[in-house]
């Protein structure tokens, strides 16, 4: 298999492990000012810089947090196919499928070739499961999508007993193998709870994150067997095997045909003046509309925030229904963007009704902070949605960016902060 720089460090350090927790305060790893030395994903990220896969933005940040979308995974599963010899050559692109979306011009498009090439990536079916022509580049990955992948990318074989322990992942899904070789690998875990136990859940379709990505990209370049901790003999076999076991439930890139609209609600807010040290100050009102196909899941929200105004200042952004109930966590802007991951309370727009949200935002009791301006926008690609029925991706139509009216920011009350969630 490929290089594995991380994991003799991690050998050879994991017996002064405890000792070093124990008398040093968390420092920040030196390549990323958010990276903390102490948080769990802080190995694995050293591990994926330090083999070339991915890199932190300009800002000295890698956003640990944050979502990622197919153009983004097709490069890391390149990366992570070439050094485990599942990808001979990147540059041979040969015989790879075209997409109508993936222009030759574009960053990504030799690598969602090469990636199309090996099979680890096919573009999006319709409900016959017939391919479109369509990748969907911008299109975000989630748990279940990323699996797949990087078990393709590395070779990993496929390891169906024991059956994983999960109570959302069933037999009958299209993801079940690559969940469960995953979990026998040692290559996922599940969530964890406050306590740090095994909640028993793990939530294909929530979306990946940058950091979960830096584990899995890691582990299943190192696959060791959960109930002997042996490694495999040799894991870089063709990925027709995985690929084509249980090939009649594979819909993971199933299209629906439904409808599915977005637009400014008439009911959005008003440009107004907004205090600092306030919360639930609702900015934009978004209407929601499905055909009579099917009913929508809408399972993600990508926010950008606009204005004169830091980043800072926001101290948490939220969406609620129109029974006022919240979905999601409240999260905070990275780079003047946030994404709300709605993966296991999605917001339901049922067939040929619609269905207004709301952004709600909370705005920090800043010190020196005077006045500015805030405004709210929903990007092209911005909603990640899926059909209940199919739970194929659906398109979501729209005049786009959706944005709100720009409100006066300034100081205000000195409540108490409202805090994000964990």
């Amino acid at each position: 298999m490929g290089n594995k720089l991380g994991f003799a460090k991690k050998v050879i350090a994991g017996a002064s492990v405890a000792a070093l927790m124990a008398t040093l305060a968390p420092t920040t790893f030196a390549a990323f000012s958010d990276v903390s030395a102490s948080e769990w994903y802080s190995d694995y990220v050293t591990d994926l810089v330090e083999m070339g896969v991915v890199s932190g933005y300009e800002d000295g940040t890698f956003r640990p947090n944050n979502p990622i979308n197919r153009a983004e995974m097709a490069k890391i599963a390149v990366k992570v196919a070439v050094m485990s010899d599942v990808i001979a050559d990147e540059n041979d692109l040969s015989d790879a499928p075209a997409y109508s979306d993936v222009a030759t011009d574009q960053w990504y498009f030799g690598y969602v070739s090469s990636a199309s090439k090996a099979k680890i990536f096919e573009g999006y079916r319709d409900a016959n499961g017939n391919l479109t022509g369509v990748f969907g580049p911008g299109n975000l990955v989630n748990r279940a999508e990323a699996s797949k992948i990087l078990l393709l990318s590395a070779g990993v074989k496929a390891m169906l007993t024991p059956a994983a322990p999960f109570t959302d992942v069933n037999p009958s899904d299209w993801f079940y193998q690559y969940v469960t070789s995953a979990y026998n690998w040692s290559i996922i875990d599940g969530y964890k709870d406050a306590n740090n136990n095994l909640t028993g859940k793990f939530g294909p379709g929530d979306a990946v994150t940058r950091a979960q990505i830096a584990k899995i990209a890691v582990l299943s370049q190192n696959p060791i067997d959960r109930v002997t901790g042996e490694t495999p003999g040799n894991t870089n076999s063709s990925n027709e095997n995985m690929a084509n076991e249980n090939s009649s439930n594979e819909n993971s890139d199933v299209v629906s045909n439904a409808s599915f609209e977005a637009a400014v609600a008439s009911s959005s807010p008003a440009a107004t003046t907004l205090a600092t040290g306030t919360a639930y100050n609702s900015v934009l009102k978004v209407t929601l509309t499905a055909g009579d196909e099917e009913d929508v899941m809408v399972k993600g929200l990508t926010l950008n925030h606009r204005g004169i105004s830091t980043n800072a200042v926001v101290d948490g952004v939220l969406v609620v229904d129109m029974d006022n109930k919240r979905h999601g966590n409240v999260v905070s802007f990275s780079d003047n963007v946030a994404f709300i991951d709605l993966g296991s309370n999605p917001i339901m727009v049922e067939a040929g009704t619609s269905h207004t949200i709301t952004i709600q935002v909370n705005f920090e009791a800043l010190a020196g902070f005077t006045s500015g301006t805030f405004r709210v926008e929903i990007p092209a690609m911005g909603i990640m949605a899926t059909g209940s029925d199919t739970m194929g991706k659906v398109t979501v139509n729209g005049t786009f960016p959706i944005s709100g009216a720009e409100h006066s920011l300034v100081t205000g009350s000195n409540i108490a902060s409202v805090k994000l969630d964990n």
